[in-house]
């Protein structure tokens, strides 16, 4: 695969590197739900998590 066959994301990959150095990232976001944090979740499970704790409130 080339560049070429994927125009524009080259770009965008460039620009989530500088903003990244420029906002002195060094880790990906971390997610909580109710003040607990989560861990190895699946998008499956995310939303029933936030299905039963609206369900629930």
């Amino acid at each position: 695969m080339t560049e070429r066959q994927f125009h524009g994301i080259v770009g965008v990959l460039n620009q989530d590197a500088v903003d990244v150095e420029a906002l002195g990232l060094r880790q990906t976001p971390i997610f909580f739900q109710n003040g607990k944090r989560l861990e190895n979740f699946s998008a499956e499970s995310l939303i029933a998590d936030v299905r039963f704790a609206v369900e629930n409130s």
